[in-house]
């Protein structure tokens, strides 16, 4: 009889330590597919871009910019310089869009990382063939998958998809300085 409840007992016992270890693996197997969400300093529901996995792309990236720091440079991308840049650009010819890469070449280094007159012309013929309202945008989402943080690079790169109005979306390349030092922070293009 002792030894039937021992038995049982210790039984019980295997069998809670099996739930709690099951239970904490799969809270661990969970978290690691989280898609981690942040709605970036808008006032209202609608001034704000929410980000689809930044927080696991930001646990692979091995720089010293800051996540607030590069989801802030991200969101001024898609929601102050590609608008702004559409509408400068939208009625100009090639000769309109070089004269244009002329008068603002060092800010569009800055903002886009487009260091040469041919590739800011493609990038903007590349935004001017596409139906998407620029203005109106959902969530930006960071394709983990395509994420490469080389520690020999300046560089790291992903690619990251921006759903906007009426669920059109837009996929970019973007490279992301490792050092905040390192001038430009971001080089964008659209993916073709």
């Amino acid at each position: 009889m002792k030894n039937k409840k021992k038995t049982i007992i210790l039984l019980i016992v295997i069998i809670l330590i099996l739930i709690i270890i099951i239970t904490f693996v799969y809270q661990k197997l969970t978290a690691n597919k989280v898609n981690y969400e942040v709605s970036i300093d808008g006032k209202t529901e609608e001034d704000q871009l929410l980000f689809n996995g930044i927080g696991l792309f930001s646990e692979k990236y091995t720089g010293n910019i800051e996540r607030k720091e590069i989801t802030d440079g991200l969101s001024n991308i898609i929601k102050k310089y590609i608008p702004r840049l559409k509408e400068d650009t939208k009625m100009k010819t090639d000769n309109g869009l070089k004269k244009y890469y002329e008068k603002n070449k060092s800010k569009i280094k800055e903002e886009f990382g487009i260091g040469n007159e041919q590739d800011f012309i493609s990038f903007v013929k590349d935004m001017k063939k596409s139906s998407v309202n620029f203005k109106k945008w959902d969530k930006l989402t960071v394709n983990k998958d395509t994420f490469v943080d080389d520690k020999n690079e300046k560089y790291s790169y992903f690619e990251m998809t921006v759903t906007y109005e009426n669920q059109k979306k837009v996929d970019y390349s973007v490279y992301l300085a490792k050092n905040r030092t390192i001038t430009p922070r971001f080089i964008v293009n659209i993916k073709k």
